[in-house]
């Protein structure tokens, strides 16, 4: 996702609103705030119906995968999980592949960060 926020930032700025859960969850912690949780709660369940049914609609009726069907129940949590690793894209220019680190930069180019390849923490 790092490289991709580099090389296409319009486009993975707009990838965030693909994420149903997220915005679920502020619903609901809106709502809560509000003083309404019921509100907030219907909102984030028909969020989680909705993602469910996705994964059944295009996994088993388009794609044909056989698991689709059992592992529907899956596809909420990987769509949270998928938000909070594109929250965390903006969090640094650093990607490392195996031994070297490099800086991400503009138009998706790359500098290689030299001596980088064994300090504490650089791998992000």
């Amino acid at each position: 996702m790092k490289s991709t926020r580099f090389s296409r930032p319009m486009g993975h700025l707009g990838s965030g609103l693909t994420f149903g859960l997220l915005f679920g969850l502020l619903v609901f912690a809106t709502a809560t705030m509000m003083g309404k949780p019921w509100l907030g709660l219907a909102a984030l369940g028909w969020t989680v119906a909705v993602r469910v049914f996705q994964c059944v609609l295009v996994g088993w009726y388009v794609v044909k995968d056989r698991n689709a069907l059992r592992l529907a129940w899956l596809y909420p949590l990987r769509d949270l999980l998928g938000s909070l690793l594109w929250m965390a894209s903006y969090a640094s220019r650093r990607v490392g592949w195996r031994d070297d680190f490099f800086e991400l930069r503009k138009r998706g180019l790359m500098r290689l960060i030299p001596g980088e390849e064994h300090r504490a923490g650089a791998h992000q």
